[in-house]
């Protein structure tokens, strides 16, 4: 994938610094697949990287665009301040993706860093697919559609929701799936009505209805 492309599409859109801080967002510019890291991204050209000590190496591995890591030990605004603070006026303003909560804005508000919470323009860029990632959803289709044919034969009477999202899941990771895209749902008789139900140890009963809503990465 062309993450360094598709940095510096970002850049292009920006009206100033902006903090990315969803994992999705990081992970699709950056490569980076942790489950905290932030990027700090300005329009002229600098990246930074910000993580603690438990993600260093991680980090350092998995980055796939030109950016700068910063390692903080228990305050990540304090470090994401320092560095807008080293490359911005006073009078600039820092974005920020309006994923974040309330606490850590006030945070920044603290460090009296001027800045703007918004929807995330990285949204827009990952609206529109390229190639690579038309195959890779093409790809996450087969690999579901295929463990879903292993597993119908097992779904008779007797069996549990739990243990058909079990092998669902198994083989789609054997299959060569990351991860399931979200949370398998597998509900049968009166539970089929339920939104987003979850999987239990309750049986399939002979003649009733079993809702299977499944997905891989």
């Amino acid at each position: 994938m062309n993450f360094q492309g598709r940095l510096e599409k970002l850049r292009k859109a920006l009206e100033g610094p902006l903090l990315v801080l969803s994992p999705g967002n990081v992970f699709y510019l950056s490569g980076f697949r942790g489950s905290l890291g932030f990027l700090l991204v300005f329009p002229e050209g600098k990246t930074f990287f910000f993580c603690d000590g438990r993600y260093a190496i991680q980090s350092r591995e998995e980055l796939a665009v030109e950016a700068e890591i910063v390692e903080f030990e228990q305050d990540a605004v304090a470090s994401i301040c320092d560095v807008f603070f080293s490359l911005s006026s006073r009078a600039n303003r820092l974005f920020v993706e309006d994923v974040a909560s309330v606490g850590f804005i006030r945070r920044f508000d603290e460090k009296k860093c001027p800045v703007i919470p918004c929807p995330s323009p990285v949204n827009a860029l990952r609206a529109v697919k390229d190639e690579t990632e038309i195959q890779t959803i093409q790809r996450a289709v087969t690999i579901a559609e295929e463990a879903f044919r292993d597993v119908l034969p097992l779904i008779q009477e007797g069996i549990s929701e739990h243990e058909i999202a079990v092998e669902l899941e198994y083989r789609m990771r054997r299959r060569g799936g990351e991860a399931i895209a979200f949370p398998t749902i597998v509900a049968s008789g009166k539970r089929a009505a339920l939104p987003h139900a979850r999987p239990t140890s309750g049986k399939i009963k002979r003649g009733e209805w079993v809702l299977v809503d499944w997905g891989v990465r």
